[in-house]
This record gives structure tokens, sequence and C-alpha cells, in this order.
């Protein structure tokens, strides 16, 4: 953050503060602009959210699943990396 001198009264800091902040920005634009740059071509889709029911609903067994499915595809590697923890210890030491 740039340095703020001081003068008589808050409203001239606060200005001065302002003042250097805007050639900060004024320096870093260049630099911005290119980061900017690869994203300004790209189009994102807009989504399609409709208030109407599915089509075809999703059954509860279809569902059960899908969330075990989500669970051990967390649980396992982490349960992997609590059992194998003791030899990690040893290997990083």
């Amino acid at each position: 953050m740039p340095k703020q001198r001081t003068h008589e009264g808050t409203q001239g800091t606060y200005l001065t503060g302002l003042r250097e902040l805007g050639s900060t920005t004024m320096r870093l634009a260049p630099a911005i602009r290119l980061l900017q740059a690869p994203l300004g071509g790209w189009v994102v889709p807009r989504a399609h959210i409709s208030a109407k029911p599915a089509k075809t609903p999703t059954s509860a067994s279809e569902q059960a699943a899908a969330m075990g499915v989500t669970f051990f595809s967390f649980l396992i590697p982490a349960g992997w990396v609590l059992s194998h923890l003791e030899s990690y210890k040893k290997s990083a030491a």
C-alpha cells in the first residue's frame, strides 16, 4: 500500500493517498490488460434453468448409488492416507 503524506486535516491525507494509489494503478494497467486478454474472447454459455419438473425423475436407488459413489470417492483416498500415515512420517524424516 502506498505511503500517505500527512497534511492538515483528514481530507488532505485521504486525497494524497488516492493520488498515489492512482499512479500505482496506472503502472499496473498494462500488466492487467495482458492478464485479461486471453479471457476476453471466451463466451460462457448461459445455463438453461427450468422451473419444470424433470422429464425422467431419478429413482431413490439411483440417488443412493450416486451418493454412495460420491462419498466413497472422497473417503477411500482419505482412509488410505490415514492408514499409511506412520509410513509417510518415517519416509519424510
